[in-house]
């Protein structure tokens, strides 16, 4: 029943995100696609504390985070600026930005979320905001060079 409901809320948030992401479009043009790839990550790092602490299998835990992944991705191409004409987008709208938004919080995943005892909140939380403060931008800036090296702006 807890699960459901946090299923709920999430929904519900990703679907508020998308309103006041049209709402800012409207003012600004793709001003609300920052809102919708920030709901993304929220939702991301939610799930992700959420499936560490549950009492289930390595296994099961792994299964989870990549449904919850392969679940958010329709989103992630839907409202965060990837359906714009979908037979000419480049390599990097198609891999690149997945790619880029999954990464950090996957690899933090299998890194720490998967140990016996999961972290508490507190140590969650400051992790959470290290990654998204530090590790993001730092990979965001190496992506950016490997995508340009591989010429996937332009296939």
């Amino acid at each position: 029943m807890k699960t459901m409901l946090a299923l709920a809320a999430t929904v519900a948030w990703l679907c508020g995100a998308v309103v006041l992401a049209n709402r800012l479009d409207s003012l600004r043009p793709s001003g609300g696609e920052w809102v919708t790839a920030a709901a993304v990550i929220v939702t991301i790092y939610y799930w992700r504390f959420h499936i560490a602490t549950s009492s289930t299998t390595r296994v099961v835990k792994v299964i989870a985070f990549v449904a919850m992944l392969l679940g958010l991705l329709p989103y992630l191409y839907l409202y965060s600026g990837l359906l714009a004409d979908w037979s000419r987008m480049p390599v990097s709208r198609w891999v690149g930005d997945p790619v880029w938004v999954y990464a950090i919080p996957a690899c933090s995943f299998m890194a720490f979320d998967l140990r016996k005892d999961p972290r508490r909140l507190n140590a969650y939380l400051l992790g959470s905001i290290a990654e998204v403060v530090v590790i993001v931008p730092v990979w965001t800036y190496a992506w950016i060079i490997v995508q340009q090296r591989l010429g996937w702006w332009w296939m």
